[in-house]
């Protein structure tokens, strides 16, 4: 291969790098996040990759610990659990900038790690609280509680199938 030839193909990839990673994103509208279903728990992202989350607001890279959730890896006991949904989850914004994170470097003696996942209601959060209380013994469990996640609890979190407000109020109890 010429020399010629080499610069030629080196400058190729690059043009086809930076249109991938930056102009792609932008035209284009399309579901980066990759989810997991468990079996004894709510959905998480695919543990331990690197993703990133695009919107017409911010374009943000992430990586997951091994439960699939957008923190740190979680090692033996912490002291405080933070259960929640989007704004838990926080892939909106660098993880620097997460309220956690700003928890963690005030209070350094502290292990603090968030689960939460977009689209969780209360009764993902109990899900999530039975399955990791006993495994890693938190102190303090903080839940934090949007205007949709009393909603949230009706809708089927793998295909967002959601019953209006309206049906909801509809369902009469049964005695059996």
């Amino acid at each position: 291969i010429t020399k010629n030839k080499l610069k030629n193909i080196i400058f190729f990839f690059i043009i086809i790098f930076f249109f991938l990673e930056f102009v792609y994103p932008k035209l284009f509208k399309f579901d980066i996040k990759v989810y997991r279903y468990w079996g004894d728990r709510p959905v998480s992202f695919f543990p331990n990759s690197n993703l990133r989350a695009i919107s017409s607001n911010y374009d943000t890279k992430f990586k997951t610990n091994s439960l699939g959730f957008n923190d740190y890896e979680v090692n033996n006991e912490i002291d405080i659990l933070i259960l929640g949904d989007s704004f838990v989850e926080g892939i909106q914004i660098d993880r620097n900038y997460h309220f956690s994170e700003v928890i963690k470097k005030n209070f350094t003696n502290l292990k603090i790690n968030k689960m939460g996942m977009s689209g969780y209601g209360n009764a993902q959060f109990f899900l999530n609280y039975i399955y990791f209380y006993e495994k890693y013994n938190p102190k303090i469990i903080i839940i934090i509680n949007a205007s949709n996640d009393v909603t949230d609890n009706f809708c089927d979190i793998n295909n967002k199938n959601c019953s209006s407000f309206d049906n909801l109020l509809k369902i009469k109890s049964t005695k059996m």
